[in-house]
């Protein structure tokens, strides 16, 4: 049975671990910094439905021990030429076509310092494959029909090939260059916690460009959107969302009008707050409150959780992950 890895973000991987169970029906091997390990024994296409995972690949190899001494790059370019990828190809040939020789690119990614680089580390290993296989390297991933990544932590490295030519944080609506938008798979897992259903209204008090609203649509719900910026607005339409420009502490919508309200908050450095941060918490809060049904659920995003304060609302989630170097916070309330 092929074996596979989910790249996720930190702190995220048990709600892409939940996501890969309900969509595929298989257990979950292990759950590490980052990654998610699970066997898949048919449907392989199925796997690129997920939603929450950054990246995800066929496992290949599991390397150790892997040093921090430059000796070890003589080890890893000597794995990589006996690398067992006929498997993978296979797995990798019944969701997409390849060529005969296919163009791959190599990543790698490392935990802690290294008396070597990641791009020498890059350039062994493609050097590796290309003498042993008739591929041809290139260090562009966007050409290559293949990318090999390498996850080195401790003295161990996981090894994979991308089950999709793209990674999966990549979608096919338009992009939006907007300050403190966040990766669709992150934006997913926001929405995915607060278990919306079709019919639903859900609700975004903060757009920005969209991305938890775009999130939304596969669940069949009603989106309602807006935010105080008029760019945000615009990158909004041109995603195709019909979004309202508003001040969300006072909201123009029904008390009682909306089932979930997914939001990444202003906070940090990439979307100020122009006015106090208690203050306006506590205005948003009320806001949301108000507009929330009975049986309404809330998923938050913020590094300001201590000022995210409900009358009514019970606190289910308080998750930290890691975004923009920084720390914020993942809440839940219904």
């Amino acid at each position: 049975m092929p074996n596979f890895f989910a790249v996720t973000f930190r702190g995220v991987e048990k709600i892409s671990a939940d996501e890969i169970v309900r969509l595929t029906g298989t257990s979950i091997k292990h759950q590490i910094y980052r990654q998610v390990h699970f066997d898949v024994h048919a449907n392989f296409r199925s796997l690129l439905d997920l939603r929450t995972v950054d990246d995800l690949f066929v496992s290949v190899a599991h390397w150790q021990p892997v040093t921090r001494q430059r000796a070890s790059l003589d080890l890893i370019a000597n794995k990589a030429a006996g690398m067992p990828l006929d498997g993978p190809m296979a797995v990798i040939g019944q969701v997409r076509h390849l060529p005969a020789s296919p163009l791959f690119s190599v990543t790698a990614n490392f935990v802690g310092k290294r008396n070597y680089t990641s791009v020498e580390v890059k350039q062994r290993v493609g050097q590796a494959i290309a003498g042993t296989r008739k591929w041809q390297y290139t260090e562009d991933d966007r050409v290559a029909d293949l990318n090999v990544r390498l996850f080195i932590e401790g003295d161990a490295a996981e090894v994979g090939v991308r089950l999709a030519k793209k990674p999966l944080h990549n979608r096919d609506y338009a992009g939006a260059d907007y300050p403190g938008s966040l990766k669709p798979p992150l934006a997913a897992a926001l929405v995915q916690l607060a278990e919306p259903r079709a019919g639903q209204v859900l609700l975004d008090p903060f757009s920005g460009s969209g991305t938890i609203l775009l999130e939304s649509l596969p669940f069949g719900v009603q989106i309602v959107g807006g935010d105080v910026s008029a760019r945000a607005i615009e990158a909004c339409r041109n995603r195709g969302l019909d979004v309202r420009q508003w001040d969300a502490r006072s909201l123009p919508l029904k008390d009682a009008s909306i089932d979930r309200i997914v939001s990444n908050l202003p906070w940090g450095d990439q979307s100020a707050i122009e006015t106090g941060s208690v203050g306006f918490y506590a205005d948003i809060c009320r806001e949301m409150e108000r507009v929330l049904t009975p049986t309404g659920k809330i998923v938050l995003l913020t590094t300001l959780g201590e000022q995210v304060q409900f009358s009514s609302l019970r606190q289910e989630i308080d998750s930290e992950i890691s975004l923009f170097g920084k720390r914020p916070a993942v809440l839940k309330f219904s």
